[in-house]
């Protein structure tokens, strides 16, 4: 497994979060890569995927105001329940860091977990090696970033316009 310095996150820079959990990572060229936490752009639903480039927004993470915001879609980690599938919302949930020398314990209601289909859910035992993360500061290209942006919100903004025809049809 790839060691990373613990970095404690600070305000208004972008993160990579990575499982600690050896069993969740890939090999690439004899080095071990942890997944990261990702948002589904389609869904919004968290999982834990094996890591991209820089560019790969959704697997990025602006800590502001002590939540977590995706750098792609702009929404925010939620709240986590036991067990249940996490997705990203317009509001967001404080999160807690726990560090533990090595990695983090993440706290969003229940502390952060990638289950073993890797999907981010809460759970709390801080001794599961699924519940253990390290945030890679990434750097940004603001252009390119605004870019992507723009080009989800106006998906977004195509797809309530469908969403609003299709319910105004079903009532005829």
């Amino acid at each position: 497994m790839m060691t990373f310095a613990l970095v404690t996150p600070e305000e208004g820079k972008y993160y990579r979060i990575i499982n600690q959990n050896p069993e969740k990572s890939v090999n690439t060229g004899g080095q071990s890569y942890g997944f990261a936490i990702t948002e589904n752009t389609v869904n919004n639903k968290l999982t834990a995927e094996a890591q991209a480039g820089d560019t790969k927004y959704n697997q990025l993470w602006k800590y502001t105001k002590g939540k977590l915001q995706n750098a792609h879609t702009q929404r925010y980690f939620p709240s986590l329940n036991i067990s249940q599938a996490g997705y990203t919302n317009t509001y967001g949930q404080a999160i807690t860091l726990e560090d533990k020398g090595k990695y983090f314990l993440i706290k969003a209601g229940n502390q952060v977990h990638a289950d073993g289909s890797n999907t981010i859910v809460g759970w709390n035992d801080a001794n599961n090696q699924s519940n253990w993360w390290c945030f890679e500061e990434v750097t940004v290209d603001a252009d390119a970033l605004k870019a992507v942006q723009d080009q989800y919100a106006e998906q977004q903004d195509k797809k309530h316009e469908l969403e609003a025809i299709a319910a105004k049809e079903k009532t005829y």
